[in-house]
């Protein structure tokens, strides 16, 4: 009988996939790198990193937990940096599921954070608008320092992506 080593070659090829699949959802970026603890990549001039700081805290296609993630996002000199630290001076904070996408917009690459919070302490969905170029948050937020959907969109000049507005 004769053994056939097609299955476990196709399950090889189709690992790193898989595993860009399931982050794929929660972070797109150029030039993306997946590792198990960290996501890095570019938008526009940007370099931007991800890291989780405690092992069992899980990356899914559905988003990543805010509350052991750290983002940072270098522009030339310009360092914008989002953690659940006491000393986070960005005042972004993550909250139950997150996601960060690179978007294409008419004036260029956009960062745009999506922050859902499950609780009623805080808005349903409150977004970030980042310009690559300065690493610097350009939407306007409201009196109670939250973006919605339409602040995003009008910071970005296009359409939300469909995947972050659930």
């Amino acid at each position: 009988m004769r053994r056939s080593y097609l299955p476990l070659a196709v399950l090889i090829l189709i690992a790193p996939v898989y595993a860009s699949a399931a982050n794929g959802g929660a972070i797109m970026l150029e030039n993306q790198k997946v590792t198990a603890r960290s996501v890095s990549g570019t938008c526009g001039p940007a370099a931007i990193q991800i890291w989780d700081s405690e092992k069992d805290s899980p990356w899914t296609s559905a988003g990543f937990s805010g509350s052991y993630t750290n983002i940072s996002i270098q522009s030339g000199k310009s360092v914008l940096k989002i953690s659940p630290d006491p000393e986070n001076v960005s005042g972004i904070f993550l909250q139950d599921r997150n996601k960060l996408h690179c978007v294409r917009t008419p004036s260029g690459p956009k960062l745009i954070l999506a922050m859902f919070c499950y609780a009623r302490a805080c808005a349903p969905v409150d977004y970030r608008v980042i310009d690559p170029k300065t690493a610097k948050v350009i939407n306007k937020l409201d009196n109670m320092d939250e973006c919605d959907a339409l602040c995003a969109q009008k910071a970005l000049g296009v359409r939300l992506p469909a995947n972050l507005t659930q």
